[in-house]
């Protein structure tokens, strides 16, 4: 079947009726409409394709003007003073007529390929831009989530597969938790995870635990990270004093302790009566010892 592309032109405000008009073609006639329909935008307009068979164009673009539904194409209309209302319209699409226009409504976001990935800064490149749309772009901002789960696991896999890729995996996790994209409440405990699996891949590996002190001192991660990571550095260096005694000697050079009592009384709540204990056992020792 040879096909023809539909493409309405519109404001935002107007996508659910048209949406409506849409869905009645296709209880019309399934095959009114070929594949799934594009959104796209261009300066204030709202830009809708779809496909349609050579033979229904001409009835399915009659059907969108008898319910005053704007349509811009790249063949020349039969009836031009249909398309007088239009013209207003389509005055604020860019100079590069049709083709650039096309350009934007044939755009076909990878949303699905950058879930799988991890890719959770595309979605968000995605969720701001205009040009592509409100639905795609609610889109994006919904997927974000589960794409952020899947960035933080990607990264752990990396660590245990692979001992070359470890390093990077650390540096990454670190970096989600210290995204400014991602300092909004509503992503917060991914934040916090992806420091705390940081935390707990780098307590795997006894020559990589002065790692830790740098956490400790990280103020831009989430505050459960400074705490976890002095948690965690004093369970394991003060259980072999001997053997860590190097990394002990850093941390008490090093340590920011007022930072760390900074964040401690904001994730206080999340914490463990032991891992207080911990946390004031170094605390203290830094102190004695500086």
């Amino acid at each position: 079947m040879n096909l023809k592309k539909v493409v309405i032109i519109t404001d935002e405000s107007d996508i659910p009726r048209i949406e409506r008009i849409l869905n009645s073609l296709t209880q019309l006639d399934k095959s009114l409409i070929q594949g799934r329909i594009i959104y796209g935008q261009v300066g204030k307009d709202v830009l809708i394709s779809f496909n349609t068979g050579e033979q229904q164009y001409s009835l399915v673009v009659e059907k969108l003007y008898i319910n005053k539904i704007g349509v811009l194409s790249d063949l020349k209309p039969v009836d031009e003073k249909q398309l007088l209302s239009l013209e207003r319209k389509a005055s604020n699409v860019s100079d590069g007529g049709w083709e650039s226009v096309k350009i934007k409504v044939n755009l076909d976001v990878p949303i699905e390929k950058y879930i799988e990935a991890g890719k959770y800064s595309e979605l968000i490149k995605i969720s701001r831009d205009i040009r592509l749309g409100q639905i795609v772009m609610s889109e994006a901002k919904r997927r974000l989530p589960q794409t952020i789960s899947k960035a933080i696991e990607l990264e752990q896999r990396k660590y245990i597969k692979s001992s070359h890729d470890a390093h990077e995996a650390i540096n990454s996790l670190i970096n989600i938790s210290s995204d400014p994209n991602l300092k909004i409440p509503q992503y917060s405990d991914f934040t916090k995870t992806a420091a705390q699996v940081a935390i707990k891949l780098i307590s795997l590996k006894s020559d990589e635990i002065y790692r830790l002190i740098d956490i400790c001192n990280n103020n831009e991660i989430h505050h459960i990270g400074p705490v976890k990571a002095a948690i965690t550095f004093t369970e394991i260096v003060f259980r072999s004093p001997d053997i860590y005694s190097e990394e002990i000697e850093y941390a008490v050079k090093k340590i920011n302790i007022r930072w760390l009592q900074i964040c401690f009384p904001i994730v206080e709540h999340d914490l463990g009566d032991n891992e207080i204990a911990l946390f004031n056992k170094l605390i203290t020792y830094i102190t004695e010892n500086r």
